[in-house]
């Protein structure tokens, strides 16, 4: 997803646009950004077309997601740790 998202996009959205369920009723509440549908989907496309073409196995687009959340997720956390190590 490097290349694809600006960081800055990915700091302040989640892949859906609902606000990460585990982070409490306050965060609930926040606006977040959903992900670029059309962009989202390309890189969708892009995984399911490459690892058929390396003959690995296909995984769904469901779980394609379900990473692509998870790995928001990471994101946002590790720049969250560089910022309080540079502060």
């Amino acid at each position: 997803m490097d290349g694809v998202f600006k960081r800055e996009e990915l700091l302040k959205c989640t892949r859906t646009g609902r606000p990460p369920s585990a982070q409490g009723k306050l965060r609930q509440s926040e606006k977040v950004e959903p992900l670029d549908r059309v962009a989202r989907n390309a890189v969708i496309d892009f995984s399911l077309d490459y690892a058929t073409n390396q003959g690995w196995v296909v995984p769904t687009k469901g779980q394609l997601k379900s990473a692509m959340s998870q790995w928001i997720g990471e994101f946002k956390r590790a720049e969250k740790k560089n910022r309080n190590r540079q502060t």
